[in-house]
């Protein structure tokens, strides 16, 4: 009874292990049987290829040492022109494993930053300077108004300006040259003694080729002569305006007498 068993079982076993093996090996033929990718039938124009034939394609390209020229392809693969190859572009992306072009991941990215810093210097986005040939008509016109006005404004606010200077610095102004048919003969004579100074100094200056003129000349005594001349003008300056201060003093004093004095 116990060796029917056993061998039952054994029989059992061997069917079960048959049938495995004729399992494996109808999957295995069905394998074999499927069409490998690189047979594939290429189609004979780019835009007729799907993306299985173009991964096929970059395929043969990347087995190669040197990848090939589209003139060393065979006519059939090769890229016509004016023929939109994005399918292509994106295939080798995507298989290159580099960052590719999400215009709309990019958009919301752009946009979440917008709100959680809008002055970003990512979301720049640079324009060109637009000139004023640029414009619309009212546009021009506008902007011609508002130069206008600036202009105008600005002027009005340099004359009050000069205004308030020349108020300020009235009594410091030198007096304005007249002609010479309204000076008296003192300011006739010192005009003419200026201009016969300015042409002696000018005679005075030593020419550059003359190179003997410039070995007598003596820096130490010119510079100690502008010294001097330097003193000599400040000294006259403050008595000149010593002589002012009293010619002030005595016109208020006289002011103040004839204010004093009784009237018939």
């Amino acid at each position: 009874m116990e060796l029917r068993t056993a061998a039952s079982s054994w029989k059992t076993i061997w069917v079960f292990a048959l049938c495995v093996f004729i399992v494996c090996a109808q999957a295995n033929e069905n394998k074999l049987k499927q069409p490998k990718p690189r047979d594939r039938k290429i189609g004979k124009d780019v835009r007729d290829m799907d993306d299985v034939d173009l991964e096929h394609l970059l395929d043969q390209w990347e087995q190669d040492e040197e990848p090939l020229e589209p003139d060393e392809l065979p006519e059939h693969l090769r890229p016509q022109q004016n023929i939109d190859l994005s399918k292509k572009k994106k295939s080798r992306t995507r298989r290159s494993g580099e960052e590719g072009c999400y215009p709309d991941l990019t958009r919301c990215a752009e946009d979440r930053l917008g709100q959680l810093k809008p002055r970003s210097r990512l979301l720049y986005d640079p324009k060109p300077v637009m000139s004023r040939s640029m414009l619309g008509p009212d546009e021009r016109k506008q902007l011609d108004c508002e130069l206008d006005s600036w202009t105008r404004e600005m002027r009005t606010r340099e004359y009050d300006l000069e205004e308030e200077r020349g108020s300020a610095n009235e009594t410091q102004r030198p007096p304005l040259p007249r002609p010479a048919i309204r000076r008296s003969p003192h300011e006739a004579k010192l005009g003419a003694d200026r201009d016969e100074a300015a042409n002696a100094k000018e005679k005075r200056r030593l020419a550059s080729c003359d190179y003997a003129a410039w070995d007598r000349y003596d820096a130490e005594t010119e510079v100690s002569k502008i010294d001097l001349r330097a003193e000599r003008e400040l000294a006259e300056a403050k008595r000149l305006q010593e002589k002012r201060k009293h010619e002030l003093a005595r016109n208020r004093k006289e002011v103040a007498i004839e204010k004093c004095e009784p009237r018939d």
